[in-house]
């Protein structure tokens, strides 16, 4: 008996190492094509970039079956994060050369993904009201002419009880002078700055020449793509920054200052929701040309038109599969964009639901997203 039931356990034993065997590659590539199934998608801190990664998410989980997480960063954390691997794509880069030179023709660790289908303009504007009112306000040279509409309690339409702004103290707060909430304490001058003068005599608007009052320059957050510092100073406008903290605190001063109708100046961008309800009007700055951007200290003009392109991380956009296709299909317009990120941060949608709500709404724009998946 001990003899015969060791030999049927000898028998059975290939047959139980074949099950075993099969179980355990079975294992191994469910686990091989679950990793296959992740992808990384970087966040920016503003609602446009925010609006692309509640789409490509909805879909690629919903229509590709991916596993998505998403890591909040600024941009050049962003950056860094794909060349690592910790990230696999980024949806909207707003021109940063410093870096694409870094990432992408430097270190080859970052590729192009192509555009987003949106043109960005970064600058100065002023509530279209009061461009109406007081059309010098668009030319540089004739803000400091004007300054004492942008200062605290600047009078225009409303005597002066003060404009409501995130600092009414007149001056620059530095580091710790961001009321929004942000915590940010770096010196602006962000990645990129800006270029020579268009030819203008910057000596036009020199200070003595002004209204002798410090107007305000509203801004976000210190780690947005921004020069503005610089640019007072070399174009010598009587005007110090005042950072709001981020593009929220600085969207909910907008409207604050736009529903009195008080004058107000800020660093802002298109496309953006807002200017459905809050008509703006750009300040025109000296041009910009190609390569004015080395020198941030010496910035004397405005900022370019820019095309958004999205960047992916090297070895995924080779070995990403249906994601990478997708994601490099990902193209749509400023109002696309705007009507998701407005369902967002206005009408109180969670970015799934904006998303999944865009997505049956616009099956002839995504559906072409698809093609080689």
């Amino acid at each position: 008996m001990t003899g015969e039931n060791g030999m049927s356990r000898i028998r059975k034993s290939p047959a139980l190492l074949a099950a075993l065997a099969l179980l355990a590659l079975s294992a191994c590539g469910s686990e091989t094509a679950k990793s296959e199934g992740k992808v990384v998608l970087t966040v920016p801190s503003w609602a446009g970039g925010e609006a692309n990664v509640a789409v490509a998410r909805y879909l690629l989980e919903e229509e590709l079956n991916y596993e998505v997480s998403e890591r909040k960063l600024d941009e050049r954390d962003a950056w860094e994060a794909l060349h690592t691997g910790k990230a696999h794509a980024m949806l909207e880069d707003w021109g940063h050369q410093d870096l694409r030179r870094e990432y992408v023709h430097d270190k080859s660790t970052v590729v192009s993904a192509g555009s987003m289908g949106i043109n960005g303009k970064i600058g100065w504007y002023v509530p279209t009201y009061l461009a109406e009112k007081h059309p010098e306000v668009t030319d540089w040279r004739k803000l400091n002419a004007n300054s004492h509409l942008f200062a605290p309690g600047g009078k225009d339409e409303k005597p002066g009880s003060g404009d409501g702004g995130p600092s009414d103290t007149g001056h620059d707060t530095g580091g710790s002078g961001d009321s929004g909430g942000s915590g940010d304490s770096e010196g602006t001058g962000g990645e990129k700055g800006a270029g020579p003068s268009d030819g203008n005599d910057t000596t036009d608007s020199a200070a003595g020449k002004g209204s002798g009052a410090t107007g305000q320059l509203l801004e976000g957050s210190r780690k947005f793509l921004t020069h503005d510092e610089a640019l007072l100073k070399n174009l010598d406008l009587n005007f110090t920054t005042v950072y709001t903290g981020s593009e929220d605190a600085q969207l909910k001063e907008i409207r604050k200052r736009a529903k009195k109708r008080e004058p107000f100046l800020t660093y802002w961008w298109r496309p953006h929701w807002v200017e459905a309800e809050v008509e703006l009007t750009e300040v025109r700055l000296p041009s910009h040309y190609g390569g004015c951007d080395e020198n941030k200290k010496k910035v004397d003009c405005g900022y370019p038109e820019t095309k958004l392109e999205k960047y992916l991380n090297r070895d995924f956009s080779k070995d990403g599969g249906k994601a990478a296709t997708l994601l490099r299909n990902f193209q749509w317009s400023a109002d696309d964009q705007n009507s998701v990120a407005k369902r967002m941060t206005e009408d109180g949608l969670s970015p799934r639901e904006a998303a999944k709500e865009w997505v049956e709404k616009n099956k002839g724009v995504w559906k072409v997203w698809l093609w080689g998946t």
